[in-house]
């Protein structure tokens, strides 16, 4: 095994151990992965759901830490994996690893796939709250037919701590979890206010409130474990727009209030502008619009003059919009190394990039928040800038919490992380709302309101 596990870890495998369907609800970067293959290793036939961009990643990581486990990764081609199901069904040991979403359309189609499963692990399982999704109606499906369930996820309630609900729903196979209203009835004062609704619970219920989450799972925070680790220090920076810059944002907000009016009822319309809105703050090319951006005026002053002064700096640049770097007509000074990662990346390209980057000859690393949410590490990173936040507060904090360096150290320098806000638009509103730590919903609907409240 290539890991040397903590006290924390250890525990957190024997706990498993015991109580079999649980869930394992720790902060990134502190060992979720290895915890919970390790904690399985003894069953004979075990199904690792995950999200599609880290199937690869676990089956490295299986691999490379269980000896003697035939090891099998679902196929893209649907013939191949028919072939594969017919082998599970009569093989004594197999462990797969697949994407949520492609285990999910086979199993809608046929509900005898994996009978006879002895345990279900579900990495990301934060991506199953939403119980009307193909993803989870599968899934749930998926888990009649496994004997035991172990959910992973570093974020398990985004909007409030009734989201723990859908995921014990599936951990349990018990639909009391089901009931909603049974537990809101009990445990949370409902809130309603501008058409949304949250959900807090009653000050009396806390203690049988954690109390019951002490059986049902393990909750852990990275700085309670990892106590050398330091805090990231966040600066928000606030940039006024060019006046060309400005004057088209103003022009697409009127025109953005106009569609939403004549699409009341069209949600998808809603979501486009305020998709384009954003795009516009980040840089106008985007759109094919002739203006100069604000952010990027900053952002290729900062990156010469910061490692100028201090060339050990490392930084990534964070954005939700890829396509902005086929846009680009980069001109950073000579000597100054730069990387790209995106989706559009296989794997193995992905992996030579971040090992560049690791061992620092990469200054600058311009990536996907999505991609670099999930199952890599950038701790080299000294520097982390947002372009502009995922309206998934969810995305955001496993992005920052690649940073990290895990390994102790007697001197941990704090990491700096900017986000790039442009004033009196979008922008503000989109940090004002994930401030608040809604959900994607609520935050849509907010920026929907400041569109059409918009003079």
């Amino acid at each position: 095994m290539k890991y040397t596990l903590r006290e924390y870890q250890i525990e957190g495998i024997e706990t498993i151990r015991k109580n079999k369907n649980f869930g394992l609800f720790w902060q990134q970067r502190l060992g979720k992965t290895i915890v919970s293959i390790l904690a399985v290793k003894d069953y004979k036939k075990v199904i690792f759901a995950v999200p599609n961009n880290v199937v690869t990643y676990w089956a490295k990581e299986i691999s490379e830490n269980i000896e003697g486990i035939h090891l099998e990764v679902l196929p893209v081609s649907k013939k191949k994996r028919e072939k594969l199901y017919k082998k599970y069904e009569t093989a004594e040991q197999m462990w797969i690893v697949g994407s949520y979403d492609t285990i999910s359309v086979d199993v809608l189609k046929d509900n005898t796939i994996f009978k006879g499963t002895d345990y279900l692990v579900l990495d990301e399982s934060h991506f199953l709250r939403n119980r009307k999704s193909k993803r989870s109606k599968g899934v749930l499906k998926l888990r009649d037919n496994c004997q035991y369930c172990l959910a992973l996820s570093g974020t398990p309630a985004v909007n409030s701590a009734i989201d723990l609900l859908r995921i014990f729903r599936l951990i349990f196979n018990d639909k009391k979890y089901a009931n909603k209203y049974y537990f809101k009835k009990k445990y949370f004062n409902v809130i309603k206010k501008d058409k949304r609704v949250t959900y807090q619970l009653k000050p009396e219920m806390v203690d049988e409130w954690e109390t019951m989450l002490k059986k049902l799972c393990d909750i852990k925070k990275i700085h309670d474990h990892l106590k050398w680790l330091p805090r990231s220090i966040i600066k928000n920076v606030y940039l006024e727009m060019n006046k060309d810059q400005n004057t088209h944002y103003k022009k697409m907000l009127l025109e953005s209030k106009r569609v939403i009016k004549d699409h009341e009822k069209v949600e998808n319309k809603a979501i486009t502008q305020i998709v384009r809105l954003r795009q516009l703050c980040l840089d106008p090319k985007i759109l094919d619009i002739n203006a100069t951006s604000t952010k990027l005026q900053w952002l290729f002053e900062y990156i010469p003059n910061t490692l100028e002064e201090n060339p050990n700096e490392r930084i990534v640049v964070f954005t939700n919009f890829t396509s902005l770097f086929k846009k680009w007509d980069l001109k950073l000074p000579n000597g100054i190394t730069y990387d790209f990662l995106t989706g559009e990346q296989s794997l193995k390209d992905r992996e030579k990039i971040i090992e560049q980057f690791q061992l620092g000859n990469i200054h600058v690393l311009f990536a996907n928040i999505q991609v670099s949410s999930l199952g890599i590490t950038l701790d080299r990173a000294t520097i982390s800038i947002f372009l502009e936040k995922s309206w998934d507060p969810v995305n955001n904090e496993q992005a920052a919490f690649r940073m990290l360096d895990t390994k102790e150290k007697e001197l941990n320098e704090p990491k700096l992380l900017i986000n790039l806000v442009c004033n009196n638009t979008i922008d503000e509103k989109i940090i004002d709302v994930l401030e608040k730590k809604h959900e994607k919903t609520n935050l849509i609907y907010e920026l929907k309101d400041y569109i059409l409240k918009s003079d």
